[in-house]
C-alpha cells in the first residue's frame, strides 16, 4: 500500500487559565489525517503521543481537553509543546479508516525505534523492551545504539 501525508507547521499548544488551545485549527476542519503532540527540544521535536483522526479540528480540542493526557505532556520535560498536524493524501481505492491505522501504527514504530519512550494509550506510556547494542560501530550506525520495541498486550 502507497500512503501520503503532507506535513503541515507545528501549532503551538498554549495552556492559560486552565484551558489549552493550538493554534489555528479551523484551517483542518475536514481535513483527516494524523497528529501528534511534540515538546521542542532545540531545534528537534520529540515525539510524546500519536494519533489519528478523520477530522483533525474536531480531535484534537478532545485531546487538549483530556486531562490525564495532557498532565503527561506538561510533566514531559522542558521544552515548547507543539502538535504537528498530518494530513491524510488519500488515493484513488484506498480506505480512509485503514489508511490512517497503518500511518499511525506506523508513525509509533518509528518513535519507538528511533528511542522515543511516548505514550499512546489513553495517555499511558506504551510499554516496551529496550534493546542497548554494543561494539562494532558499523551496525551501530546501521541499527543504533538502542531500540526501543513495544511490548504486544
Amino acid at each position: 500500500m502507497h500512503l501520503k501525508v503532507r506535513w503541515h507547521r507545528a501549532l503551538p499548544v498554549v495552556h492559560e487559565e486552565g484551558i489549552y488551545t493550538a493554534g489555528n485549527l479551523e484551517d483542518f476542519d475536514g481535513v483527516a489525517g494524523v497528529y501528534v503532540f511534540c515538546r521542542v527540544w532545540g531545534t528537534r521535536l520529540v515525539p510524546l503521543y500519536i494519533g489519528q483522526a478523520t477530522n483533525i479540528a474536531r480531535r484534537i480540542p478532545q485531546q487538549l481537553n483530556n486531562h490525564r493526557l495532557m498532565n503527561e505532556i506538561e510533566r514531559s520535560g522542558i521544552g515548547e509543546k507543539v502538535v504537528l498536524i498530518g494530513e491524510y493524501l488519500g488515493l484513488k481505492g484506498q480506505m480512509l479508516g485503514k489508511a490512517l491505522e497503518v500511518i499511525e501504527k506506523a508513525l509509533i514504530r518509528h518513535a519507538l525505534s528511533n528511542g522515543y519512550p511516548i505514550f499512546n494509550r489513553s495517555g499511558t506510556r506504551i510499554r516496551s523492551n529496550r534493546i542497548d547494542f554494543e561494539k562494532n560501530l558499523k551496525a551501530q550506525r546501521l541499527f543504533g545504539r538502542t531500540i526501543l520495541s513495544e511490548i504486544r498486550r
